[in-house]
């Protein structure tokens, strides 16, 4: 398990809660933690919840899953690297 990770998720579910009080959208930088961020973001799902993953470099399956939370995805130059998976989808 990931050092201080209750405080980590405590801080995210903190920023969600001040993005929702002012309306505002969220970036999420997801590297090794796509499951841990999801669930949290179930959590908080509603039609104001919304924001961007920069830097997508999920499979076809978690993009979805973000886009169902009413997210976008920010596809950079990495998709198109050897092993970027541009081809799943």
């Amino acid at each position: 398990m990931k050092k201080y990770f209750e405080q980590q998720v405590y801080v995210f579910e903190e920023q969600i809660k001040l993005a929702l009080e002012n309306n505002l959208p969220i970036v999420i930088h997801s590297r090794d933690s796509f499951n841990e961020i999801y669930e949290v973001l179930k959590k908080f799902k509603s039609e104001n919840l919304r924001g961007i993953f920069h830097c997508f470099t999920g499979d076809k399956e978690q993009a979805k899953k973000i886009i169902d939370l009413n997210f976008h995805l920010g596809i950079g130059g990495v998709v198109t690297f050897k092993n970027g998976k541009i081809s799943d989808f």
